[in-house]
């Protein structure tokens, strides 16, 4: 994508881990990133960990293992949780889930139990090494958790139809009629992608002018 290359910069996207020994990691069999990287999941490298493969596969991957009333990534999911938490927070909401670009996530009824723990090990490696990449706390903080939260429930109550108990039922309990937090709407994968680059590049001080909706779908 052109207009997402132009906003990024190549000193900001190809920013290396400096300190880590590329070499002293294993290797193993890896899966190939949108933009062309070999990245081993088992064995991830901060260094071999792109802002652009996030923001691509993350706007491509639905939230609530797709069984919802239409499309809704991982990445609108991901740019409303960075605007719900503290200022101070705001990159690590941004990438709270990021570790699912290259480990798709698991849907919750299965995803705790027991015989899932390897799995659970695997995503917390992948999320500490993001965090490494780019200068985030781990583990997740309770800012972090709380806006996830709120949009987990905004989420519930407007993508499902009919509401289901659980989101209620979380209502119910914050003697709530309807959620604090109102969803913009479901965004297309392209316009999702270049919001969750335009909020990325925001907290890192880059200034430049936003495309379109319509630039950006134009870009597919």
């Amino acid at each position: 994508m052109e207009i997402i290359k132009e906003l990024t910069g190549e000193e900001l996207q190809s920013k290396e881990c400096y300190g880590v020994d590329k070499n002293s990691y294993k290797r193993g069999t890896y899966l190939l990133t949108y933009t062309g990287r070999e990245f081993y999941p088992l064995h991830p490298d901060p260094n071999n960990v792109d802002i652009k493969d996030i923001a691509h596969s993350l706007s491509n991957s639905c939230r609530f293992t797709g069984h919802i009333s239409k499309f809704y990534s991982v990445a609108q999911h991901s740019v409303i949780v960075s605007h719900l938490c503290q200022p101070e927070n705001a990159l690590a909401g941004l990438l709270h889930d990021a570790s699912e670009a290259y480990l798709s996530d698991i849907a919750r009824p299965v995803k705790y139990t027991e015989k899932m723990e390897g799995y659970r090990e695997i995503e917390a490696l992948l999320e500490k090494t993001i965090n490494e990449k780019f200068g985030i706390p781990y583990p997740m903080s309770a800012d972090v958790k709380y806006a996830d939260d709120m949009a987990l429930l905004a989420e519930g109550y407007q993508l499902f139809k009919p509401i289901p108990n659980w989101v209620i039922a979380r209502l119910k309990a914050a003697n709530l009629e309807k959620p604090l937090v109102t969803l913009d709407g479901a965004w297309l994968p392209s316009v999702a992608e270049g919001k969750f680059m335009k909020r990325f590049l925001e907290l890192q001080g880059v200034s430049f002018v936003v495309p379109t909706e319509t630039e950006l779908e134009n870009e597919y």
